[in-house]
C-alpha cells in the first residue's frame, strides 16, 4: 500500500493532512474540556410543579446552617456503653474504617488507571502526530527529489536539443558552403559551355543535368561524402561533355574540310564535268546529309540512353538514400527504444531498491520504537511500583499514627467519662424534654395543617402558595438530612455538587428520579443515587398535597 501511495503523492499528502487535522481536533477537544459550573445563587430545594396542573413554583435557598450535618457517633459515646458494647462499636468502627480505606484505595487505583489511560492516549496521539509529520516530511523529500530529477531531465533534454540544433546549424552551413561551391562550379561550367559554341546544346543539356542534380542533392540532403562523390561524377560528366564537344568540333572541322575539299573538287570538276560534278555533289550532299542525320540520330540516341541511365542512376540513388534514411531512422528508433527500456529498467530497479531500503528503515525504526516503548513502559511500571510502595508505606505510617492518636483520645475520653457522665445525663434529659415538646408542637402543626387542607378541599379548592412553598421547603430539608445520614460519601469530594429532580409517592417511596446536573466524579454521583434508594421511605410531608410533586434537591458533600 505504501508503494501505491508513493505512486500517487497527492493522495498521500491529503491523507496525511486529514490525519493531522483529526489528531489536532482530538487534542483541542481534550484541552478545552471542562465541567459545567453552577452559579452561587442556585437553590438547594425547589418545588417545580404539581400533578394537578397548577404552575406554582416553590423554591428556596437552604444555606449550610439550615441543613445540619449527620450526627456522627463520637468516641466518647462509643466508650460510654458497657464493655461488650464498646468492643462491638470498636469493631464496627474498624470495619467501617476498613471499608472506607478499601473504597479510598479502590478510588485511588481507578484514578491512577484513568490517568494512565489518558497518558497512554495522549502519548499515542503524540506518536501518531509525530509519525504523520515524519511521513509528510518524507513525502516532501520525495517530491523534492522528483522535482530535482525532473529538472535534471529537463536540463539534459534542453542541452541535447541545443546540441542537436547546433549540429543542424552546422550541417546547414556545410550545405550552404557546398551549394556555393556547386554554384561556382555551375558558373564555371556555364562559362565553359558558352565558350563551346558548336556544342551549345550539349553544354546546355549538361548544365540542365547539373541543375537537376543540384536540386536533387538539395532535396536528398546527403552527407558531405555523397556530395563530393556527386561533384566528382559531375566533373566526370563535364569532362565527358567537353570530350564530346571536342569530338563534335573535330567532326565539324573534318566535315568543313570535306566540304572545302568537295567545293574545290566541284570547282575543278565544274569545268570538266559540270553535270557529273553536280550529280556527284548532289550524291555527296545526300550522303553527307544522311551521314550527318545518322550521326545526329546516333547522338540523340546516345543522349537519350545517357539520360535514361542518368535518370535510372538518380532514381537508384534516391531509392538507396531513402532506404538508408529509413534504415538509420529505424536504427535510431530502436536505439532510443532500447535506451528508454534500459533507463526504465534502471529506474524501476532503483525505485525497488529505494522502496526496499525504506521498508527496512521503517522496520528498523518500528523495532527501535517498540524497544524504546517497552523500556519506557518497564521504567514507568518500576517507577509506579516504587511510588505505590512509597504511598503504601506512607499510608501505613499515617494509619498507625491515626490509630495511636485514636487510642490516646480513647484513653482521654475514658478519663473524662466519669466526670462527664453526670453532665451528659442531665443534658440528655433536657434534650429529651425538648424533643418531646418539639414533637408535640409538630403534631399540633400537622393536625392544623390537615384541618386546613380538609377545609381547603371542601371549599373552593384553592391552595395557599405561601403555605405550600414553606411546607415544600421544610419537607425538602427533612429529605436532605434524612439522605445525608445514610450517604457514604467517597473520598476527595471537595467542591462537588449534584442536582436531583425526584417525585415521591405515598407513603414515601421514589416514583421518579433523575440526576440533572452532576458536577463531580462518577463515584460521587453513583454513591448519591445509592444513598437515595437506601433512604426509602422518606419522611412524611406536612401536607399530603406535596406527594407526586417534582422536587429539585441540591446535594453537597459535608
Amino acid at each position: 500500500m505504501f508503494k501505491e501511495l508513493l505512486k500517487n503523492p497527492t493522495a498521500l499528502f491529503w491523507a496525511v493532512m486529514l490525519h493531522v487535522i483529526v489528531v489536532g481536533l482530538l487534542l483541542f477537544g481534550l484541552s478545552n474540556h471542562k465541567e459545567p459550573e453552577v452559579s452561587e445563587g442556585a437553590e438547594s430545594v425547589q418545588l417545580i410543579g404539581t400533578s394537578s396542573g397548577a404552575q406554582t413554583a416553590v423554591a428556596s435557598e437552604v444555606t449550610e446552617t439550615v441543613v445540619s450535618d449527620p450526627v456522627p457517633v463520637s468516641d466518647s459515646a462509643a466508650i460510654a456503653p458497657p464493655p461488650v458494647d464498646e468492643k462491638k462499636a470498636e469493631q464496627d468502627r474498624k470495619e467501617q474504617q476498613q471499608r472506607q480505606q478499601a473504597q479510598q484505595e479502590k478510588q485511588r487505583k481507578e484514578e491512577a488507571a484513568e490517568l494512565k489511560r489518558e497518558e497512554q492516549q495522549r502519548k499515542k496521539a503524540e506518536q501518531e502526530t509525530e509519525r504523520l509529520k515524519q511521513a509528510l516530511a518524507e513525502q516532501k523529500k520525495e517530491a523534492d527529489r522528483l522535482r530535482q530529477a525532473e529538472a535534471k531531465k529537463e536540463l539534459a533534454r534542453k542541452k541535447l536539443e541545443a546540441e542537436n540544433l547546433e549540429q543542424l546549424e552546422e550541417e546547414l552551413r556545410r550545405q550552404e558552403l557546398i551549394a556555393k561551391q556547386l554554384a561556382e562550379e555551375r558558373r564555371k561550367t556555364q562559362e565553359v559551355q558558352q565558350q563551346a559554341d558548336q556544342a551549345k546544346q550539349d553544354r546546355e543539356a549538361a548544365a540542365k543535368k547539373q541543375e537537376e542534380e543540384r536540386r536533387e542533392w538539395e532535396k536528398s540532403q546527403q552527407t558531405l561524402r555523397e556530395l563530393e562523390a556527386k561533384k566528382a561524377e559531375q566533373q566526370e560528366r563535364i569532362q565527358r561533355s567537353e570530350a564530346l564537344a571536342r569530338e563534335a568540333r573535330e567532326a565539324e572541322r573534318q566535315r568543313a574540310e570535306e566540304v572545302r575539299a568537295l567545293a574545290a573538287e566541284k570547282v575543278r570538276l565544274k569545268e570538266l564535268e559540270a553535270k557529273k560534278a553536280e550529280a556527284e555533289l548532289a550524291r555527296k550532299k545526300e550522303e553527307f546529309k544522311k551521314r550527318w542525320e545518322a550521326e545526329q540520330a546516333k547522338k540523340k540516341r546516345e543522349e537519350a540512353e545517357a539520360k535514361a541511365a542518368e535518370i535510372k542512376r538518380v532514381a537508384d540513388l534516391k531509392k538507396k538514400a531513402a532506404a538508408e534514411k529509413a534504415r538509420k531512422e529505424k536504427e535510431a528508433l530502436e536505439a532510443k527504444k532500447a535506451e528508454y527500456h534500459e533507463r526504465w529498467k534502471a529506474e524501476q530497479e532503483k525505485k525497488k531498491q529505494e522502496a526496499e531500503a525504506a521498508k527496512q528503515r521503517a522496520a528498523a525504526e518500528k523495532k527501535r520504537l517498540a524497544e524504546q516503548k517497552k523500556k519506557a513502559a518497564e521504567e514507568k511500571a518500576r517507577q509506579e511500583k516504587a511510588a505505590l510502595e512509597a504511598k503504601k508505606a506512607e499510608y501505613h505510617e499515617r494509619w498507625k499514627a491515626d490509630q495511636e492518636k485514636k487510642k490516646q483520645e480513647a484513653a482521654q475520653a475514658k478519663a473524662k467519662a466519669a466526670a462527664d457522665q453526670k453532665r451528659q445525663a442531665a443534658e440528655q434529659k433536657r434534650k429529651a424534654d425538648a424533643e418531646r415538646a418539639r414533637q408535640q408542637a409538630e403534631r399540633n402543626r400537622q393536625q392544623q395543617q390537615q384541618q386546613a387542607n380538609q377545609q381547603a378541599g371542601s371549599g373552593a379548592g384553592s391552595v395557599d402558595p405561601g403555605a405550600l412553598r414553606r411546607a415544600g421547603e421544610a419537607w425538602g430539608n427533612d429529605i436532605l438530612r434524612h439522605v445525608s445520614s445514610r450517604w457514604i460519601e467517597p473520598a476527595d469530594t471537595f467542591g462537588m455538587q449534584a442536582t436531583v429532580v425526584m417525585t415521591i409517592r405515598p407513603p414515601g417511596f421514589i416514583k421518579q428520579m433523575r440526576v440533572t446536573n452532576c458536577q463531580g466524579s462518577q463515584q460521587f454521583c453513583d454513591s448519591l443515587i445509592t444513598a437515595l434508594h437506601k433512604s426509602e421511605p422518606f419522611p412524611r410531608p406536612s401536607s399530603n398535597a406535596l406527594y407526586d410533586q417534582n422536587l429539585r434537591l441540591i446535594f453537597e458533600p459535608q
